[in-house]
């Protein structure tokens, strides 16, 4: 379906050294299927945040995936913070630590964190005097989207020029869809506030989408 292409294509232009075989939003049941994705990545992105159950060949983990337009000071131990919770939200209290799944949290950054000048930084637990990996599993990825188009790799090139002028580049399919989803979003949202001033002009003050 059109939503998990775009989610699945995602990861893997982030991801272009793994395979994915099938992606579940967190909140869903663990029916045991990735079949079913019913949303779509536009609307993580405009709420600024989505978390995936994605099974990469080899290996099941989460990814937590947040846009950040604004500069925050506070990126790094806004990953602790997500790492934590995903953490806590994978395994329940008593269970052994084995049922740890891989956890990437990944931001797309609107300003470079780092000043580095570099397209994605890639962070994990190691031992600095001895370069030793601690092997938590636990990753952050935070992407640059203002870097510099030489230096962005090519399969992520279109995705920054997109975020950055939201201009689509006709030549690639994957963009393409994403803005489609875009404008049928700003659509809808137009619409909606065009039936909430309705509502308002004829004595209706109930906001769309809540209940009495």
């Amino acid at each position: 379906m059109q939503q998990e292409s775009l989610c699945r294509e995602l990861l893997r232009r982030i991801f272009p050294d793994k395979e994915i075989l099938g992606i579940r939003f967190q909140e869903e049941p663990e029916t045991g299927s990735f079949a079913q994705v019913e949303k779509t990545i536009l609307n993580g992105i405009s709420a600024k945040s989505i978390r995936l159950d994605v099974l990469f060949k080899g290996e099941m983990g989460w990814a937590d995936i947040e846009l950040q337009v604004q500069r925050e000071k506070h990126l790094p131990k806004r990953s602790r913070y997500y790492h934590a919770g995903t953490d806590l939200h994978i395994l329940p209290s008593g269970e052994n630590y084995d049922r740890l799944k891989p956890v990437y949290v990944i931001f797309i950054c609107f300003f470079d964190y780092f000043e580095q000048g570099e397209p994605m930084y890639a962070f994990e637990m190691y031992d600095v005097k001895n370069s030793l990996p601690l092997g938590d599993e636990s990753y952050t990825l935070i992407l640059n989207i203002l870097c510099r188009e030489e230096k962005v790799p090519e399969q992520l090139r279109s995705l920054y020029a997109y975020l950055k002028s939201g201009e689509a580049d006709g030549k690639d399919a994957f963009i393409q869809k994403i803005h489609g989803e875009v404008a049928a979003l700003n659509q809808r949202g137009a619409d909606a506030s065009h039936d909430f001033g309705r509502r308002i002009s004829d004595g209706e003050t109930e906001e769309p989408g809540r209940g009495h």
